[in-house]
């Protein structure tokens, strides 16, 4: 009882007039925010990780099996990648809104990465060429749709310096991934274990391939291109 009251004074915070203006005098600490959240979004990752290798070491791995989980965890990679190349590194638009939304939707990325753990136990624990049931289906597509939405909609609230992308462009691509990864899930039970998490993986892997091809750099005459988050405030 006691949390569910302390939820709902959170949640109900941001529209009472009375908390705007003293989150106007005592502004939240951003850098400290986005450490915590990076470090949760680290953990939960890393379940990701230990539940595929888990899932392996119960039974006796062949090649299929392997491979399988190989889709898995790149999955996992994509979704840190999206995070930490985009998100984390990302600041937070001066609108009244901003800080409100970026709080609050990380609350279903959170539980999007968490879910998308659990299912992908559950594809890795079936054979390849076995036909995924749907309840499965969902609980990975919709999961890895939710992040790209909630992707999407932290992306509408912060800017990236230096970025050759349009902001529309980037939001807009976090979109229709999301939304072209749950109509996978809906229509998968056309599609064999390995086409369903393969396709899964090539929406995600295209989002990485997209950052990397938009990401901000500088040019040095003597050195080749330098990505500008992997370099201090100097």
């Amino acid at each position: 009882i006691g949390w569910a009251i302390g939820c709902c004074i959170v949640f109900a915070s941001p529209v009472i007039s009375k908390s705007r203006s003293m989150l106007e005098l005592y502004p939240l600490d951003m850098e400290h925010l986005a450490e915590r959240y990076g470090l949760l979004t680290i953990i939960v990752l890393g379940e990701s990780f230990v539940k595929v290798l888990t899932q392996l070491s119960s039974v006796s791995a062949g090649t299929p099996e392997i491979l399988q989980a190989s889709f898995a965890l790149l999955l996992t990679c994509s979704v840190w990648w999206i995070y930490f190349d985009d998100i984390a590194n990302a600041t937070l638009k001066k609108s009244s809104n901003a800080m409100v939304t970026w709080l609050f939707t990380h609350i279903p990325l959170q539980l999007s990465i968490v879910l998308m753990g659990v299912g992908i136990k559950k594809v890795v624990s079936l054979p390849f060429d076995s036909q995924l049931p749907l309840k499965y289906s969902i609980l990975l597509g919709g999961a890895i749709g939710v992040a790209l939405i909630s992707t999407a909609l932290i992306d509408s609230v912060t800017t990236r310096e230096n970025s050759e992308l349009n902001e529309s462009t980037r939001i807009g691509t976090r979109l229709f991934s999301g939304i072209l990864i749950i109509i996978l899930a809906i229509i998968s039970q056309s599609l064999n274990n390995i086409w369903f998490i393969g396709g899964c993986l090539f929406v995600c892997l295209f989002q990485v391939v997209f950052d990397v091809f938009f990401s901000p750099y500088e040019i040095d005459e003597d050195e080749e291109p330098i990505l500008i988050h992997n370099l201090g405030p100097e």
